[in-house]
């Protein structure tokens, strides 16, 4: 009577069991792939690939793919799934910019393409270039005071937003405005402007000649 009221082992060990096999149903079964299956994919990845290193990436991110796909078990030709996966890798490889790779120029290539050749007198003809350009700054905003000149550098030349440009100058953005327009006028008419400009400027001189200097040597690099 005790036997039948309460859980005989047998009973016990029965729905233990039963329980055993429905959990282990439940369980994911992994993909097995072969030797064969693996070097089969590395040598297609290698081919191409032209870089070893990144070949060896790319089907072994491929490998971990398959093994993370649930339906896996179920693939009927295992080796033309994973070459669809690490066909689709090596495209994204591409398009992410490593399609290109440097090349020597070597003598030969030299002489076949004579527009890749450093000409000989380059620093002469970039140091040339670069009195010329000083000397057309200097033409055009020589003979204004510096606050003009630093702001029409920041808004003409260096295409800096008046926000910006006002900033570097320490001065709010419509006093800043009215520099600019009083300096583009000045260019305009030809003629010198008074030494200092109607709207104060919070840098010294010797900051103004120092950011004027910057700005100067920024267009020569």
């Amino acid at each position: 009577m005790l036997a039948l009221a309460g859980n005989s082992p047998a009973r016990t060990a029965s729905r233990g069991a039963h329980r055993s096999v429905r959990s282990t149903s439940r369980r994911k079964t992994s993909c097995e792939l072969s030797a064969e299956l693996v070097a089969s994919l590395h040598a297609f990845v290698q081919r191409l690939v032209p870089d070893p290193a990144d070949a060896a990436d790319i089907a072994q991110q491929a490998l971990l793919l398959a093994w993370s796909e649930d339906r896996g078990t179920r693939i009927v030709n295992v080796d033309a799934w994973l070459r669809c996966i690490a066909r689709h890798l090596i495209i994204d490889h591409f398009r992410a910019g490593n399609r290109y790779s440097s090349v020597e120029l070597g003598e030969a290539l030299a002489d076949s393409e004579p527009i890749l050749r450093t000409r000989p007198d380059l620093p002469l003809a970039v140091r040339e270039s670069r009195e010329r350009l000083c000397s057309l700054l200097d033409d055009a905003t020589g003979q204004l005071c510096l606050v003009y000149q630093v702001a029409l550098l920041l808004a003409d030349v260096y295409g800096h937003c008046d926000k910006h440009s006002a900033a570097v100058l320490q001065m709010n953005v419509p006093c800043y405005k009215q520099v600019l327009h009083r300096a583009r006028s000045a260019v305009r008419a030809s003629r010198p402007e008074p030494p200092h400009p109607a709207v104060p400027c919070y840098l010294s001189t010797a900051e103004l000649v120092a950011l004027r200097r910057e700005l100067l040597e920024g267009l020569m690099t």
